[in-house]
């Protein structure tokens, strides 16, 4: 296994369709390496790119599912000693879950309760499959569609109307 490098491309054996060969760049410097198991674990932004490097082409079938996190004051909710994400609730185009969301708790200055006292639930949107990873930039636009489904006002409309004490979008 190798770390702490660039992956540009893989060497395909056309004859059967194999891969013995990675292209890298390791300190500013190319290299290769050869193996007899090559597992290509880039996500969902970096494999499609050295998979185009390397001759195979890529659908433009890129998601993102964006997420909205709301949350309101609940003394010793203890959602932050929970596992994160459970799943609850799936209708068509989102999803429902209690999340302790830690990146608007450590960067909102509204979150600013003590964790055990923060009730959260995240709202992931099911959005539109097209858009794609290229070399330099990601080509993903957002849909009527998917701009609807992004007003949280419409989901708790939709929901029962709570009052939303903060939300953050990511």
């Amino acid at each position: 296994m190798k770390t702490n490098c660039k992956v540009t491309k893989l060497g395909i054996d056309r004859s059967d369709n194999t891969v013995h060969t990675v292209y890298a760049k390791e300190g500013g410097k190319q290299t290769t390496y050869n193996a007899d198991l090559v597992v290509l674990a880039a996500g969902g932004l970096g494999t499609p790119i050295i998979l185009e490097h390397s001759g195979i082409t890529c659908e433009a079938t890129l998601f993102v599912d964006p997420v909205l996190c709301v949350a309101a004051p609940y003394p010793g909710a203890g959602q932050d000693r929970h596992i994160p994400m459970p799943f609850v609730m799936q209708r068509d185009g989102y999803m429902l879950s209690p999340y302790m969301d830690y990146l608007s708790f450590f960067f909102n200055k509204s979150w600013r309760l003590p964790s055990k006292d923060i009730l959260s639930i995240m709202i992931k949107l099911s959005d539109s499959c097209f858009g794609a990873s290229r070399s330099r930039k990601v080509e993903k636009d957002l849909t009527q569609t998917d701009q609807e489904r992004l007003n949280a006002r419409r989901f708790w409309e939709r929901l029962a109307s709570p009052r939303v004490i903060y939300s953050l979008g990511h």
